[in-house]
């Protein structure tokens, strides 16, 4: 009876410091957590890979508190100055911020919990970027932790029924797409890609019948591969985008392209499906 009382009296001991040390360690991650509530990784001008020896001890235990906390995600901010117009401020900026990204997946982060944006704003009397007073902190990108935000159901994996399908065109035997009027419906399924990760992009590259059967399979691949490019620089994450590509033999190019005009079949169709 004696031996069973005591061996109580350690399980019950062994319990009680468990729980303290599970306390005392959510208690010091909270602190961390609180202490690191934001943390500037520079760059140099115009450059966009992270100056991070001053930011690598902040960078570790940021990992550390996000791996061990599945609701919380990290913001990463990306900021550019006033060298260049609004869209090359913009597209510096995202890519300042999805370089630090890419540092935190490095590190074992699940890419689920970390979201990076571009901050930039314009100056309407200039036309420059702007984000504060400090120049170096245009030079920047900026992490914090937050809560993770349930999305509602306007961001619930559902195809839109605006974007079944786009096109973008090419000039003759080129793999470089011409951006124009397109570029509006580009940047609507980016902001739903980012905001739905259960849905993937589908982008075909298409060719004429100019040309033999093997070059307009290496030209409608690459202006698929070109126009994923133009997603992934826009932040899309490169696992949710397909390529195909089709010549004028396959029966999809009649499908899709059902226009006899040479010039429709230079083109690549991107659409948004379920993965």
């Amino acid at each position: 009876m004696k031996k069973q009382i005591l061996f109580a009296i350690f399980i019950g001991c062994c319990f009680a410091a468990s729980f303290a040390q599970n306390v005392s360690e959510k208690r010091n991650l909270s602190d961390v957590s609180e202490s690191l509530s934001k943390t500037t990784i520079t760059f140099r001008y115009l450059d966009d890979e992270p100056q991070v020896v001053d930011s690598n001890d902040n960078l570790n235990k940021t990992v550390a508190i996000l791996r061990a906390n599945p609701n919380l995600n990290l913001l990463v901010e990306g900021y550019a100055g006033d060298a260049f117009d609004e869209p090359a401020c913009e597209a510096l900026a995202q890519k300042r911020a999805d370089k630090v990204r890419e540092l935190f997946i490095q590190k074992g982060l699940n890419q689920d919990q970390i979201e990076s944006v571009s901050k930039i704003t314009i100056d309407s009397n200039t036309g420059q970027a702007i984000t504060n007073s400090d120049k170096e902190e245009h030079r920047s990108a900026i992490f914090r932790i937050v809560k993770r935000v349930e999305k509602e159901s306007a961001v619930s994996n559902k195809i839109p029924n605006d974007l079944p399908k786009a096109k973008i065109f090419f000039k003759r035997n080129k793999d470089v797409p011409i951006i124009k009027d397109q570029d509006d419906n580009i940047n609507k399924t980016v902001a739903i890609l980012k905001a739905n990760p259960g849905l993937k992009l589908i982008v075909e590259g298409y060719t004429s019948d100019r040309g033999s059967e093997q070059h307009n399979r290496d030209l409608a691949q690459r202006r698929a591969n070109n126009v994923r490019k133009l997603f992934i620089e826009k932040g899309v994450d490169p696992s949710q985008i397909e390529t195909a590509s089709y010549t004028v033999n396959d029966p999809q190019n009649r499908q899709n392209t059902a226009d006899h005009r040479p010039k429709e079949h230079d083109c690549a169709i991107f659409r948004i499906v379920k993965r």
